[in-house]
């Protein structure tokens, strides 16, 4: 600023020149046009003004010889005259000291006005550098609390879904909730670069969830600080761990944590926030201060270094000494602290500026180096001093140039000679000053814009040689999008004399453009001739630390956090474009009005006098609060209020940051719907089911109530479910649901615990309206199902349990209603029973079962029946399957429904299995030594046989004990059995096939198998179970079932035989589909052995007969 106001003053120097005090051309000559003339002389030609002007129409200039070169110099010379006279001699004495007098008293006044510019300037680079620091470190310091703020919300969201949740703490539960909640931590993350990723941890410090990337390893946290903190104080409520590397990213961080603790207090682990070091290391490296200069954050409890640009190896984490000043600055309460001192860690003077965060323990310094503020400084101080050298120098020389020329007229122009030397001794000087002022100097013809001449600096400003500037045009240096300027500035500088000053670029040689401040006057030269002296002063540095105090402003405008400044009276007087996207209100609509503009009016005069009350006290409040958009919409938002004090205390102005939360509060809504609802059905889940039941019987009790809780289960949903897919099944699952929910009233609970498996909670009713509702849901849940082109008949079995009749909680009550449900099925299903204390006696019988069981075998109260198994195409008796009964000595024939489950649970199984298996193959010897030949038995076998490895000997030696080939034993295992270990299976039936043994799968689609395990077995047959064949006739879903199971097992080239054959109808509808074998009582009941041998052998007589016939 101080080079700008001197300049003017130089150009009237170089003006005065041409205002002669006597009339003496030679004290007019300006060095350019000598030089000229000099340079056009020595080429042995006439200068080129001169040539120039010779060819006018008026004013014509002529040589004395044709061809003799004339120049200004000479001209000069020749127009000096001859003193008048004694009077001319004493005009010339007095008019010498008048002329020092003045130019003594105009220097001085001059030097007191640049010491005074000096000063002024001075001071005002240390005010620029305070005001830089400090408002550098306020932006700074509210980026770095809005990014804390915003990771406090998010982590105090999670830690009460998780704490509302403590299952999700647990690593079995965390499988099934892993998607949903890491995929909520993604999207918490967009547009929050601030953090490298939020993690959950469990009790033990192991990794639950994460955001993206996934660690690739186990990660545990066990042995970091934050993690032992928490984990040993109870009362710790967040912690800020030192800066460490992340053991999933391996980038430097530091850890916000808050602690997971249930409602008793225990606790469960943490969840955390990583705080990318990187993220803010790039945007202080964006911040350009001086190679000197410094920005820093530092923690304010324990004055640890986290962050420094320009960084010092190994001095992350290092603690300020005791005895720095700003310690005690800090531990004094003062939150905004601006220092001029020497930096303990490299010597440096820099001005500091300290801004602590009040809800957080850090602060950011920014240290300004003296040598980086002043550079600019010094070169106006060179400027001025040169600047002011020049004009003493100038005025030196015109003094004595009056001196000099007094002496020559007195001495009537005796020493002509020496009066050129001079001359030219002054023409050097003045190039010299001019060619070595820190400012660019020019000189140009007004005419065309070409240069006369330039000094060093604006050579090096433009990167051109004098040579190369002197061949060039003065436009050619500027950008064309300046032409329109730059002819406006011509045009002023015509009118008026003067131009600028003003900004433009410059072309270096380089290519790039160079910013400058230009400003410049007229002066004439000997001859009349217009010229243009310009000042061009580089402004780089200027630039860049506008486009840094750009930078800051950016870093509020753009932050991703709505920022609402208001002065003391809470009137807004800035706000930032993420206020104008999350509120509809630009900075035109509020300037100037009270925030209260955005209140949406659900929060209470209360609440908000409490947070004015934090906001006085504390000077900081932060809560949630509802605001109304300008559309008229309604949003939550998590905000923040701080104040901002000036240097006596006093309230200044009062900054707002805030975020709108719709999103994280929908996110958590749904992810505790999540948790409390089954996925396809959307009905609650087990989870949910035991809260609100639990509620229910509490409003039971209170209001002397009953409740009703009902056990639905689906008959044969597992052979829907795998036979037509599981596609199929989900439909089912959800048209059940549906149906279910209009069987009831919208006060009652309807819940899925899982499978095929419902739970419905009746309230506020008496006991005999309990059997209309059952009987409705049995009704609703029976009716065909429509789903994919499938008709499916499908029907509940219903278990009732009562409050308080059958349990006063809820896994008393659950347990009845499930007890109950079993009896529905073991009734038949398609019905429902109430619990009663009776159905408790079934487990004193099978007590007792199992008591008679044990001596059964050694009693010999077992015999088999065998049942015949016809050809469905001939007729033929072909095989007949042997079957176990108990003929008890009290009880009488018990069926095996009832006691081998029993032998199953007990382990008799096995001994019984190995009974049957001798007793068939030695009932088998006997009949064909009777003379039935071609006979198959078919035997059951249990579990534990084909888990025995000795299976196979001992089966070998019963063949070869009886004389018997291996095809003529059937042996059949269910489903289940098959399928519990599908590799052992495969391996025994494997070494029972190598011997002829035939093998099949009995009760076919009852169980759980998967085709593409059963076509692994050495199977020759499967046997369709006989619920499939009992409605075949009027049932569509197992006639459809009865078809594809043919089809299926025809294509594995595997018999089928149909079990429970009973009507004619039956059987013809069996063989329309190609069913091999048919068994049932149509054909005959089980018999004794020598029943079964009579009715074998009259078949066998019969089927004789229609051959031969």
């Amino acid at each position: 600023m101080g080079l700008r106001k001197n300049e003017p003053g130089l150009c009237m120097a170089l003006r005065s020149l041409r205002k002669p005090s006597i009339d003496m051309h030679s004290q007019r000559i300006f060095w350019e046009n000598a030089h000229e003339c000099d340079e056009d002389s020595r080429k042995g030609g006439r200068c080129r003004r001169h040539r120039a002007s010779s060819t006018g129409a008026a004013g014509k200039h002529r040589s004395t010889k044709a061809g003799a070169p004339t120049c200004r110099l000479k001209e000069h010379k020749n127009m000096i005259r001859k003193p008048e006279g004694k009077r001319s001699v004493e005009a010339v004495r007095k008019i010498g000291p008048k002329v020092a007098r003045i130019f003594t008293v105009s220097l001085l006044a001059a030097a007191g006005l640049m010491g005074y510019l000096l000063w002024s300037s001075y001071q005002d680079a240390l005010t620029l550098a305070r005001t830089t620091s400090n408002n550098l470190a306020w932006v700074l310091e509210a980026r770095l609390d809005a990014t804390l703020r915003r990771a406090d919300t998010v982590l105090l969201g999670e830690q009460k879904k998780l704490e509302n949740n403590p299952d999700l703490m647990r690593s079995a539960k965390a499988q099934d909730a892993r998607p949903g909640i890491e995929s909520e931590f993604n999207q918490l993350l967009e547009g929050f670069p601030e953090v490298s990723g939020l993690r959950v941890f469990d009790a033990s410090g192991d990794l639950l969830y994460t955001s993206l990337p996934r660690a690739m390893q186990k990660v545990s946290v066990a042995d970091r600080d934050y993690f032992l903190a928490l984990k040993r104080d109870a009362h710790l409520q967040r912690f800020y761990s030192a800066v460490i590397t992340s053991r999933i990213s391996g980038a430097p961080v530091f850890v916000l944590a808050y602690p997971v603790r249930d409602k008793r207090g225990q606790f469960l682990g943490i969840v955390s926030a990583a705080i990318s070091l990187s993220h803010f290391e790039a945007l202080l490296r964006s911040i350009e201060l001086g190679e000197n200069s410094v920005i820093s954050i530092r923690r304010s409890d324990s004055f640890a270094l986290v962050l420094r640009w320009p960084a010092l190896p190994g001095e992350v984490n290092q603690v300020l000494p005791a005895e720095h000043p700003n310690r005690a600055e800090i531990e004094s309460g003062k939150r905004i602290v601006t220092t001029d001192t020497t930096a303990h860690t490299d010597g440096t003077r820099r001005i500091f500026s300290l801004h602590a965060l009040e809800n957080h323990p850090f602060y950011v310094l920014v240290g300004i180096a003296h040598q980086d503020m002043l550079q600019g400084w010094y070169r106006r101080l060179a400027v001025v001093l040169i600047a002011s050298g020049w004009v003493l120098a100038l005025s030196s020389a015109l003094a004595l140039s009056l001196r000099r020329s007094e002496a020559e007229l007195i001495g009537a122009y005796e020493n002509l000679q020496q009066t050129e030397h001079d001359l030219l001794e002054k023409e050097q000087r003045f190039r010299t000053l001019f060619d070595e002022a820190p400012v660019g100097h020019a000189l140009n013809r007004l005419e065309d814009g070409h240069f006369i001449a330039i000094n060093q600096m604006f050579s090096d400003i433009t990167g051109y040689s004098r040579e190369s500037l002197n061949r060039m045009s003065y436009w050619a240096l500027t950008p064309d999008r300046y032409a329109a300027d730059e002819a406006k500035q011509l045009e002023l500088l015509k009118q008026t004399g003067r131009y600028g000053p003003y900004e433009k670029h410059y072309i270096h040689k380089d290519g790039h453009w160079v910013p400058v401040r230009l400003q410049g006057c007229i002066v004439t030269a000997p001859g009349g001739e217009k010229q243009i002296l310009s000042v061009v002063e580089n402004i780089s540095e200027q630039k860049q630390a506008e486009e840094r105090i750009h930078l800051l402003a950016s870093v509020f405008q753009y932050s991703g956090e709505a920022i609402l400044i208001s002065d003391r009276d809470n009137n807004i007087v800035e706000v930032n474009t993420a206020f104008t996207r999350m509120t509809g209100y630009t900075w035109e609509d509020v300037a100037g009005k009270n925030p209260r503009l955005l209140s949406s009016g659900r929060n209470t005069a209360e609440e908000y006098a409490d947070m004015w009350h934090h906001i006085q006290e504390q000077g900081q409040w932060q809560g949630e609060l509802w605001d109304r958009h300008k559309d008229g919409h309604v949003y939550p938002k998590w905000i923040t209020i701080s104040t901002i004090h000036d240097s006596q205390g006093n309230v200044t102005h009062y900054i707002a940051n805030f975020t709108d939360i719709t999103e994280h509060k929908a996110a958590e809504e749904r992810i505790h719907y999540i948790a409390h609802h089954d996925a396809l059905t959307k009905l609650p889940n087990r989870l949910n089911l035991q809260g609100r039941l639990e509620q229910a019987l509490a409003s039971a009790r209170r209001g002397k109530e009953r409740l009703a809780v009902l056990f639905v289960d689906l008959d044969r949903f597992k052979v829907i479910n795998d036979t037509l897919g599981h596609h199929i099944g989900d439909d089912l699952l959800m048209e059940v649901a549906d149906r279910l929910r209009q069987s009831v009233r919208d006060s009652d609970v309807v819940a899925r615990l899982g499978g095929d498996e419902f739970v419905v909670v009746l309230t506020g009713l008496a006991a005999e309206d309990v059997a209309p509702i059952a009987r409705k849901m049995l009704a609703h849940l029976g009716e065909p199902y429509l789903l994919t082109n499938h008709e499916l008949h499908s029907t509940p079995s219903i278990g009732i349990s009562l409050f308080p009749e059958d349990g006063d909680d809820v896994d008393t009550l659950m347990k009845n209603a499930d007890t109950a449900m079993y009896h529905a099925k073991s009734a038949g299903r398609n019905n429902y029973q109430f619990f009663r204390s009776g159905m408790n006696e079934a487990a004193s019988e099978r007590l007792l079962i199992e008591n008679n069981l044990r001596q059964a075998l050694a009693r010999k109260e077992f015999v088999l029946h065998y049942q015949p198994q016809i050809d469905a195409q001939s007729g033929a008796v072909v095989c007949v399957e042997a079957l176990i009964r108990w003929q008890h000595p009290e009880q009488g024939m018990i069926p095996p429904l009832r006691f081998i489950p029993v032998a199953e649970e007990t382990g008799l199984i096995g001994p019984i299995g190995q009974w049957v298996l001798e007793e068939a193959m030695g009932q088998l010897r006997a009949w064909r030594s009777a003379g039935i030949e071609g006979l198959r038995m078919a035997v059951n076998l249990s579990a534990s046989q084909l888990r025995d490895p000795d299976l196979g000997a001992h089966i070998h030696a019963r063949l070869l004990q009886h004389n018997l080939p291996g095809s003529c034993l059937e042996l059949e295992i269910t489903e289940s059995v098959a399928m519990h270990d599908p590799a052992h299976s495969a391996t025994m039936l494997q070494s029972l096939h190598e011997l002829g043994v035939g093998l099949a799968i009995d009760d076919f689609g009852t169980g759980y198998s998967s085709l593409a395990y059963l076509k692994q077995l050495p199977l020759d047959r499967l046997k369709l179970d006989r619920s499939f064949v009992t409605d075949i006739e009027h049932d569509a879903n197992d006639a459809a079932i009865c078809t594809a199971t043919i089809s299926l097992a025809h294509s594995l080239h595997l018999a089928v035989v149909a079990e429970g054959v009973e009507t004619p109808a039956q059987m013809h509808y069996l063989k329309s589909l190609g069913c091999d074998l048919l068994q049932g009582y149509l054909f005959s009941e089980p018999l004794p052995a020598d029943e079964c041998l009579a009715f074998v052998a009259t078949a066998h007589r019969e089927r004789a007969k229609i051959e031969a016939g």
